[in-house]
């Protein structure tokens, strides 16, 4: 122990450990530092060693020698893991402490009144301290289909968006105007991107994942497509809307499904054996899975204690836990959602080998090059420039010197003729 002036070793020996309590060890805790050391048990159940002169307080403690003389003698630390040294705050009203509660029978504690973290998805407000006296107070947890709609609001709004942008972008604009004939005169205008392929490849291969079945879900889920849970497209804008009715009956009648068709998700036909995890590369599909042989779609993987993982083809990342009780083969479910299939097509096309990053790449080299032809040619007109300026100063002297030879010429012709 160390009390910020002194440090030593001291013993602690209750004459019955089997009724010694935690006051009976903060009291003989405080007596040991003494000074003004103040040592308690707060409401937070942390063991808490106080200095009001700011003195620094630590201790610990050690299992010793046995003092009935039986055995070995049992070493080791025992750590004081909710023990904290404090030094005395002024005009503190209250300290901050833990915050706990018993969920179904299980102790749990927070650091705020407002607990977000114990149940994904829901935060438990916790307004006072209660008495053995009151009754338990129950939670019920429903699902939140309007919340669950505003997401997918969200997505279509997001999705329409950009194919609007792609559309103004690539399609050209007439304009007409009259000369003072009263002649009519056409102007087209194309779209910034009227002549790039691949953005309008891009809007298309969107608007098939948007439209389009997941395949593997065929035969799980009638929720397989858009269309099937009340999301349409309007045959004039294009646009995807949705229909509240079917969507919230489609939401009661399979939450799973819905939910897998919007996201990634995995399952096996065989209850002890789970789909733990995939990468980038999986692709959708069902694969058979043969624990005896190691195998996945046929082809050796590589087991690690209970988890086997796809190393090769389709299924490619694809990881399954099978626990050594399952025999036989079975199959193994990946579904890539359309918002799975969305995030896999971004990165397609923003990652460092893309298309967008690609084509980025070369029109940024493109402007550099124009940059550069630029420049050379401005050092060119400024050459012939120099060199047509210097040849007309010298035509220029020539034709000075020439009238001035000419005007010679002319006085000496005169004399001659005179005399």
């Amino acid at each position: 122990w160390t009390n910020g002036t002194n440090s030593g070793t001291s013993t602690f020996s209750p004459a019955d450990l089997k009724s010694a309590t935690v006051s009976d060890l903060t009291t003989w805790m405080q007596t040991t530092l003494g000074g003004d050391a103040q040592v308690s048990v707060d409401s937070s159940g942390d063991l808490v060693a106080t200095s009001p002169t700011g003195k620094s307080l630590s201790f610990s403690l050690a299992m010793g020698t046995k003092s009935d003389g039986t055995g070995a003698a049992s070493t080791g630390t025992i750590p004081l893991g909710a023990s904290k040294d404090s030094p005395a705050w002024t005009n503190v009203m209250q300290q901050g402490q833990q915050a706990f509660y018993t969920m179904n029978g299980l102790a749990v504690s927070s650091s705020s009144n407002a607990d977000s973290t114990t149940l994904t998805g829901a935060t438990i407000n916790l307004v006072g301290v209660t008495s053995s006296t009151n009754p338990d107070a129950t939670l019920s947890l429903a699902r939140d289909g309007t919340g669950i709609q505003k997401m997918v609001q969200d997505m279509l709004d997001s999705y329409n968006a950009l194919q609007d942008y792609i559309k103004t972008q690539t399609t050209s604009t007439v304009t007409s105007t009259q000369d003072s004939n009263g002649t009519t005169k056409n102007t087209v205008t194309p779209g910034v991107l009227s002549s790039d392929y691949a953005v309008k490849s891009l809007s298309n291969q969107l608007q098939s994942m948007m439209t389009s079945q997941i395949a593997t879900l065929a035969g799980k889920t009638q929720y397989n497509s858009l269309a099937s849970v009340g999301i349409t497209t309007d045959k004039d804008s294009g646009h995807l809307s949705i229909d509240d009715t079917k969507f919230q009956a489609a939401l009661s009648a399979d939450t799973n499904g819905v939910s897998r068709l919007f996201a990634n998700s995995a399952w096996t036909d065989n209850g002890a054996a789970t789909v733990g995890g995939w990468t980038k590369d999986t692709q959708s599909g069902t694969y058979s899975i043969d624990p005896s042989t190691g195998k996945v779609d046929g082809s050796a993987g590589n087991r690690i204690g209970d988890i086997l993982f796809s190393t090769t083809g389709n299924s490619n990342g694809l990881g399954v836990t099978i626990p050594s009780s399952v025999t036989g083969s079975f199959n193994a479910n990946f579904a890539r959602g359309v918002g799975g299939l969305i995030s896999q097509f971004s990165d397609s096309l923003t990652s460092y080998d893309g298309t967008l990053s690609t084509d980025s790449t070369s029109f940024t080299q493109q402007i550099t090059d124009y940059g550069t032809q630029a420049s050379d040619e401005q050092t060119r007109v400024d050459t012939y420039r120099s060199n047509l300026v210097a040849q007309f100063s010298a035509m220029e002297q020539a034709m000075q010197k020439l009238k001035s030879q000419s005007s010679s010429f002319l006085s000496a012709i005169s004399g001659s003729s005179s005399s």
